[in-house]
């Protein structure tokens, strides 16, 4: 099964395609496939940072960001206002989600504790080696995500 390749849509010329690192300027006879762990776990990364694994196996970021919005109700509690917050999916992000699915069935989608909010049991989120760890120091366990309930 071959796959249309997702460019950058603001950038010109000589760029990767974002799932599988394709140049738009070689011919591409092999399949779009997303990066896969050590595991065989097929791994889409919906966040705006590359992600590194404990079996040094390291995903960019995707190009999909899976947008979310907050709405909220606010309650009166007599001195001030408690605003309840709801995270909900946008129709770009619904849109970006179901073609991530239908191109790539079985692959694990990575984005924001936003976006595994907004998309629940669809979009999960990674789980670090270390709670606490500077950016750069950041591993995600390769045989362990988290996921907010449907």
């Amino acid at each position: 099964m071959y796959y249309t390749h997702k460019f950058p849509s603001s950038s010109e010329g000589n760029t990767p395609c974002m799932i599988c690192g394709v140049w738009r300027d070689e011919a591409c006879d092999w399949p779009c496939k997303p990066p896969t762990l050590k595991s065989g776990v097929q791994i889409i990364n919906c966040t705006p940072h590359k992600l590194i694994f404990e079996d040094g196996s390291i995903v960019e970021p995707s190009g999909y960001l899976l947008q979310a919005k907050m709405e909220g109700i606010a309650e009166d509690c007599g001195k001030y206002h408690l605003v309840t917050i709801k995270v909900v999916p946008t129709e770009q992000g619904l849109e970006e989600l179901q073609e991530i699915e239908q191109k790539f069935p079985g692959a694990i989608v990575l984005g924001s504790a936003i976006s595994a909010q907004a998309y629940p049991g669809r979009v999960k989120m990674v789980s670090l080696t270390l709670a606490r760890a500077d950016v750069k120091d950041k591993i995600c366990k390769v045989d362990e995500f988290s996921v907010y309930p449907k």
